[in-house]
């Protein structure tokens, strides 16, 4: 009996040891985590918040930017609301440079070693992001800084996207095709043609399928940016019967002419 009293004493002992043991590892870890927190708010300028418990919103927030995660709006709303507006905008430089190094990602940009939000650079992949073609400035800063496979990405986008406006039967400006025969896009200013023939073809009611793009097509295109046309050249077609005087392109003709009297 004195035996088994004996082992009991001797595992409660140990029980009562293991219990201070996690307990001073817990308190250790608490003070680990109070001094992770403390450098946390001087890194993102909380310090004037008087909370300094791991177990506050606060920490959780300044965790997150550490491991550069997202804020949400909860999250924003709770720091504005304890006026910690520069951990906010702190929060919003580092999500503005997590979108500049992917943008740097997608368009071949990495040996451009600037990650500053304020960069030219930045401004100029946002636009190619946004509006798919870069202004002349935008291209020779890319070329002064050696960025030729961003140049070529750029050149690519804008080409795709005027094929796709193309598609739909849309006008091309004089900028645009210009742009496409300096660049060699020939078959992109064809299929254009074609498309926006199409379409006017509808527009004008000219139903014959056969009908070859000259001269109507100019003729079409005058009329929708409302250019003045030789009367020589209609009456001809008319007298030709390839118009009829009293279709949709003659009566567009003559109230244009109406307007230039």
């Amino acid at each position: 009996m004195f035996e088994t009293i004996e082992i009991f004493e001797q595992q409660e002992l140990e029980r009562q040891e293991e219990l201070k043991r996690q307990e001073e590892l817990k308190r250790q870890e608490e003070l680990k985590k109070q001094g992770k927190f403390i450098q946390l708010k001087e890194k993102y300028k909380a310090t004037n918040h008087p909370d300094i418990s791991p177990s506050s919103k606060l920490y959780e927030i300044l965790q997150k930017l550490e491991e550069n995660k997202k804020l949400n709006y909860f999250d924003e709303d709770w720091l504005e609301n304890r006026g910690l507006t520069e951990t906010i905008e702190i929060a919003k430089e580092l999500e503005l440079k997590k979108e500049f190094t992917a943008l740097k990602g997608k368009y071949k940009a990495e040996k451009y070693t600037d990650f500053s939000v304020s960069s030219d650079l930045y401004f100029i992949l946002k636009k190619l992001e946004l509006e798919n073609k870069l202004g002349k400035d935008d291209l020779e800063f890319l070329q002064k800084h050696q960025l030729t496979d961003t140049l070529v990405i750029a050149n690519k986008k804008y080409a795709d996207s005027l094929k796709h406006k193309a598609e739909l039967g849309e006008f091309l400006n004089d900028s645009e095709i210009e742009w496409l025969e300096n660049n060699g896009h020939e078959d992109v200013i064809n299929l254009a043609k074609q498309k926006h023939f199409a379409a006017l073809k509808r527009k004008y009611g000219l139903i014959d399928p056969l009908l070859s793009l000259e001269p109507f097509y100019t003729i079409m295109v005058k009329l929708e940016k409302k250019e003045r046309l030789e009367p020589v050249l209609v009456f001809q077609l008319m007298d030709e019967e390839l118009l009829s005087s009293g279709g949709k392109i003659a009566l567009a003709y003559y109230r244009l002419e109406a307007e230039f009297l």
